[in-house]
């Protein structure tokens, strides 16, 4: 049978067709356009994926690199793999490796960059893991990838008593490879650190100026001698106590952000010199409260501290050493000497001079700067009813007080009243051994340090003030230094024929004997040591300049003078007052001070 169409039949079923092709052709263009939709999803997903094993291979190596600068037990010594050659500097970007722990997976590049093997994150799940956390596989049985730290710079906790490293800031960065998808990541991450234990202090001592170090105590006599600790490890500071009294070594430097004169900057330093001091063990002990000198009884305890970087002492087991003896004296032995004895014995190391022909020859010596040792009248006094010395001549050195002379003066002083003028009381005694003259310290004369009687205190409302002479153990008188009240222990007076001086400072004068001491940036220091143009601490807090030292000679019947000490602990920061408006030291001061005989340590330091 045929079908037959009429024309306009014809032209119908062709418009079907092209519709037909038409809805095939947008079909498959949406079937393309969903495929590259879904395509592109999985791409996504993938980069995705990739980047957050990346982020999480990132974190691996933080994690991992924090263990490194941690500390871990080796040989009963608690040491981190990787270290700074010197802890103190901010660039910590060149480290060392410790050859102590294996860190044969760690490398250390050129750039500062630190190359780490670690556990490849797509491998923290499934059997692998399963079974290291079984046990039945090690570690290595996992993928491995390497991961990149390097240290932008340490970051120091600092303060007016420490600066350590409290946390490091590092740049991480993995290269991840996924199904062929692969990523890099770069990130920043801030690591704490922990604060190394110096450890293991080593005293020793030696004949001032000899070099013969030695950590024998047992025959240590009356003398000068040199002082010093060796220490191991990240040494901030070492402490010498003679006897509770601190001699600080190796202070910290602010000005170069480092600690001064040693080496021991790292974990692995090892026996390092940390400072060395000179001291003068002496026949003699200073009484504040009578202004004179009594025989010492001899005994000693020196102990050698380590503090670590935070300013504390150092938290290792061994942080400390002591040792313990009695001071060999000479005196009491032999026999005494009749006056011509005592006159001709070493008449070269200690000529004796009758009357005023000592103040000749003594102003004589000084223009030369020979400063020589001399003895006169009454030095056989002293010798005969106060000292009970034997076989000995007692000498004196008039140096110091010359020296402080021509550094408040610009000149020598060219006859005695004027040597007497300026830090007399600083007059050095020694004394020889006969026949031997050997020579030996015995002390500085060191006058009580004390306010005239005209000093005004402030008490303890901060505001209110009361003559000194007024004052009793019941006041209470402010500390401008820890800005409290402070209640008075003891009170002292007593005579003292001794030039005063008038200390000015910011148009505020006080009016002192020359020991008194004074809050200045490298510490407390005598009177009779400061200069117009010093920096001393004011009671508001800042630093002023002594703008004029004027002496004030006595006259006629010497005056009485006054000193208080409060109430308080170790810590010098307790004893200070305001007297007249000026910060200015206590008793317990004044006595610290003077147990550094020499006057050329400079032990203690404000905090």
């Amino acid at each position: 049978m045929a079908f037959h169409t009429q024309p306009g039949e014809q032209g119908s079923a062709g418009v079907t067709t092209l519709v037909a092709l038409a809805a095939l052709a947008l079909t498959s263009i949406y079937v393309m356009a969903n495929q590259r939709k879904v395509n592109d999803s999985v791409q996504h997903a993938r980069v995705k994926a990739t980047q957050d094993a990346a982020s999480l291979s990132n974190m691996n190596a933080v994690a991992q690199f924090k263990a490194l600068l941690n500390n871990g037990k080796v040989d009963n010594e608690y040491l981190p793999a990787l270290f700074p050659q010197n802890y103190w500097l901010a660039d910590w970007r060149q480290m060392t490796k410790n050859p102590r722990i294996p860190t044969d997976d760690v490398a250390l590049k050129d750039n500062g960059w630190i190359r780490m093997s670690l556990v490849d994150t797509g491998d923290v799940a499934g059997p692998a893991l399963e079974n290291v956390f079984a046990g039945s596989k090690s570690q290595t049985a996992l993928k491995q990838q390497d991961g990149y730290v390097r240290i932008l710079k340490a970051n120091f906790k600092r303060s007016m008593d420490y600066d350590y490293v409290e946390s490091v800031d590092v740049e991480v960065k993995t290269n991840k490879t996924d199904k062929g998808q692969s990523s890099s990541l770069t990130s920043k991450a801030r690591i704490p650190v922990p604060v190394p234990q110096p450890y293991n202090p080593i005293l020793q001592i030696s004949p001032a100026g000899t070099n013969l170090w030695s950590t024998d105590f047992s025959n240590i006599g009356i003398g000068e001698y040199d002082l010093r600790v060796i220490g191991s490890g990240v040494v901030y500071k070492a402490v010498i106590y003679v006897n509770n009294d601190p001699i600080e070594l190796s202070v910290f430097n602010k000005d170069t952000g480092e600690p001064t004169n040693h080496r021991a900057t790292n974990v692995l330093a090892r026996n390092e010199v940390v400072g060395t001091t000179r001291y003068q063990f002496v026949g003699f002990d200073g009484d504040p409260a009578t202004c004179s000198m009594t025989p010492a009884n001899g005994q000693y305890t020196i102990r050698a501290v380590l503090y670590n970087a935070k300013g504390t002492v150092s938290e290792a087991p061994l942080h400390e050493v002591s040792h313990s003896f009695t001071l060999a004296s000479d005196w009491d032995q032999g026999r005494d000497l009749s006056d011509a004895e005592f006159k001709a014995a070493c008449k070269d190391e200690c000529p004796y001079y009758e009357g005023d022909t000592y103040k000749t020859a003594a102003i004589a010596d000084i223009q030369d700067r020979k400063y020589g040792d001399y003895a006169r009248d009454h030095q056989l006094v002293m010798r005969n009813s106060q000292l009970k010395i034997k076989s000995v001549k007692f000498c004196e050195n008039i140096r110091n007080p010359a020296e402080q002379f021509l550094a408040k003066n610009g000149r020598l002083p060219t006859n005695f009243d004027e040597l007497g003028s300026v830090g007399w009381q600083s007059l050095e005694y020694v004394y020889y051994t006969v026949p031997s003259c050997k020579r030996k310290f015995l002390f500085v004369r060191g006058a009580c340090g004390c306010f005239a009687e005209e000093t005004m205190i402030t008490l303890g409302d901060g505001k209110t003030q009361k003559r000194i002479t007024e004052l009793t153990e019941r006041d209470l008188v402010w500390n401008p230094i820890t800005r409290r009240a402070q209640a008075i222990t003891r009170m002292t007076r007593g005579p003292e024929k001794v030039p005063m001086l008038d200390i000015q400072i910011e148009g505020k004068t006080v009016r002192v004997t020359g020991t008194h001491p004074f809050p200045t940036q490298q510490g407390p220091k005598a009177a009779f040591e400061l200069q117009e143009g010093d920096r001393v601490r004011t009671e508001k807090g800042t630093l002023g300049v002594i703008q004029k030292i004027a002496s004030a000679p006595v006259e006629g019947k010497a005056p009485v003078v006054w000193n208080l000490e409060l109430e308080a602990g170790d810590d010098l920061r307790d004893h200070y007052v305001l007297a007249n408006g000026v910060v200015t030291g206590d008793l317990y001061i004044q006595t610290r001070l003077q147990k550094n005989m020499s006057g050329t340590d400079r032990w203690v330091y404000e905090k």
